[in-house]
């Protein structure tokens, strides 16, 4: 059995003002576009940032010293989950995210692995194999396209999407990693979503889109027309 929550998270001040920064840019980037002056590359790179933000400004903004909500949400979590014996997946588009997280975690002392592109498939399948096992590794942090297939995780019941993008199917084939056969536990899935943001936004285009696939008999694809981007950055 698997279940999926929403998780809302409120930004801190100071990273809602990067964000805030940011937006105008990005619509600075989406009115260029309409002009005939700019690009779709441009707009989806300015809502990459944007999406960087709603984790940590850290992630490429040299000196930024403020708070990033998710990144210490996650951090209390995984702390109270490993009190209580459960093992947790972290998932992230952001490679630069989850070495935070690891940097953290190695801080505060924490057993975990960090599997990403660069990581080679011996090391894959004995970090998997050691995650499954060994009672000591509660945490696994695994970037998006790394972790989309061939892993066996069912050592996991709890599953962090830290930052939801528009692609369903990546995102399913990642919680799959820990929801496939062999597991015999209840597997809990939080996507963690910056309120009054771009990612919320994203979250009523997947539905309308998932909505008109139904409606025309398959899943419409998404990238992103311009009323889909004014949207986004609305």
């Amino acid at each position: 059995k698997r279940e999926e929550s929403n998780f809302f998270l409120t930004l801190s001040e100071s990273q809602r003002s990067v964000y805030e920064e940011y937006l105008l840019k990005a619509r600075g980037e989406l009115a260029k576009e309409e002009n005939g002056d700019g690009d779709k590359i441009s707009v989806l790179a300015a809502i990459t940032r944007l999406r960087q933000i709603c984790v940590d400004p850290g992630l490429f903004l040299d000196g930024y010293q403020g708070d990033a909500v998710k990144i210490a949400y996650l951090l209390d979590s995984l702390d109270s989950l490993l009190q209580e014996g459960h093992k947790a997946l972290v998932f992230s588009s952001f490679v630069s995210a989850l070495e935070e997280v690891d940097r953290k975690l190695q801080e505060k002392g924490i057993s975990h692995y960090l599997l990403k592109g660069s990581t080679g498939a011996k090391e894959r399948l004995e970090m998997a194999s050691s995650f499954n096992s060994d009672p000591e590794v509660g945490v696994m942090l695994v970037s998006l396209k790394a972790g989309g297939t061939g892993l066996n995780l069912i050592g996991a019941d709890t599953v962090f999407l830290l930052d939801p993008w528009w692609n369903l199917s990546a995102e399913e084939q990642a919680f799959a990693r820990a929801h496939r056969i062999g597991q015999d536990k209840n597997v809990t899935v939080f996507r963690l979503i910056a309120s009054n943001s771009v990612e919320e936004r994203m979250l009523s285009l997947q539905a309308r889109k998932k909505e008109l696939g139904s409606i025309l008999g398959g899943i419409t694809s998404a990238p992103f027309s311009k009323e889909d981007f004014a949207f986004l950055l609305s």
